[in-house]
């Protein structure tokens, strides 16, 4: 019998922030996701999409708390990684919330962004201290779809020599680079909180900005191929993203977001990247007993 069925959103992550600290500033989005079932079972056992990530995240929980997880989970889906989607941090919290349903142990009140994006989702600036700074939610399901704020992504394949942990290695690397003169992300959570779209691209693109240069990232081809693309048929911001290898566009309005993804797939044919687009997930990571 199905224990647990739980469902993670995918975390975006939109850089680095000075506010009175180093802040981290994550977006959860509905797509690509999570989707995974728990049984109870003898021994651990771990299959499906990302198993071999998956069991190695839940030995080191094992470790860490001195228990034995013994469940069959089953990955029916898996955010991709070396995006910049949290495919890897947004898995381990999902087992993490599996283990902590598994022997009944509390959440910490303090966490990283993964750790706030897992629990409340929405648009999320979190402190140094561990704690959520500022949150927010984008307009998205809304009755008429061209007042929904979409993001649409462009998911390229992995090189097969890029590095396991290199979405950790440039969230660190930015946490590392935040000056007291960069954006505070007052102007952001402003026009989100005011539905203001076109402010809220300004505001974004100027902490993108500031978080690609310290990067120092080269703009390959295919990175502004992207990017034009994205610009030219609607998005009103459009980036790399920081900490992965994927390009994502913000569109006002779901039919404005499908002709954007349909130039797109034109453009690419069918053997291009992965072209998908998402709304702001409010939640975090929904789980049910069954």
């Amino acid at each position: 019998m199905t224990i647990l069925n739980l469902t993670a959103p995918s975390l975006l992550h939109l850089g680095c922030v000075w506010a009175e600290q180093v802040c981290e500033l994550g977006l959860t989005l509905q797509f690509p996701q999570i989707q995974m079932a728990a049984h109870a079972a003898p021994t651990l056992e771990i299959s499906g999409a990302c198993a071999d990530i998956a069991l190695d995240e839940a030995e080191r929980l094992i470790v860490k708390y001195q228990r034995p997880l013994p469940a069959s989970i089953e990955i029916e889906t898996a955010i991709p990684l070396h995006m910049g989607l949290g495919g890897q941090t947004m898995l381990r919290e999902s087992l993490r919330l599996v283990y902590q349903h598994w022997h009944n142990i509390s959440g910490s009140f303090r966490s990283q962004l993964a750790g706030h994006a897992a629990t409340h989702g929405g648009l999320i600036l979190a402190n140094d201290d561990g704690l959520i700074q500022r949150h927010a939610e984008l307009p998205h399901d809304c009755p008429n779809d061209q007042d929904d704020w979409v993001i649409v992504l462009i998911l390229p394949n992995t090189p097969a020599d890029w590095a396991e942990d290199s979405e950790a290695q440039r969230s660190a690397t930015l946490r590392r680079s935040v000056q007291p003169n960069w954006p505070d992300g007052t102007a952001l959570f402003a026009a989100a909180e005011q539905r203001d779209f076109a402010a809220f691209a300004h505001a974004l693109a100027a902490i993108h900005t500031a978080n690609e240069h310290t990067l120092d990232m080269p703009v390959s081809t295919d990175n502004r191929t992207a990017l034009d693309l994205l610009r030219t048929h609607g998005a009103a911001m459009a980036g790399r993203m920081l900490t992965g290898l994927g390009v994502f566009g913000l569109v006002q309005g779901g039919p404005a977001s499908r002709e954007v993804r349909a130039a797109l797939q034109q453009h690419y044919g069918y053997f291009g990247p992965l072209i998908m687009a998402s709304a702001c997930d409010g939640k975090g990571i929904r789980a049910s007993n069954l």
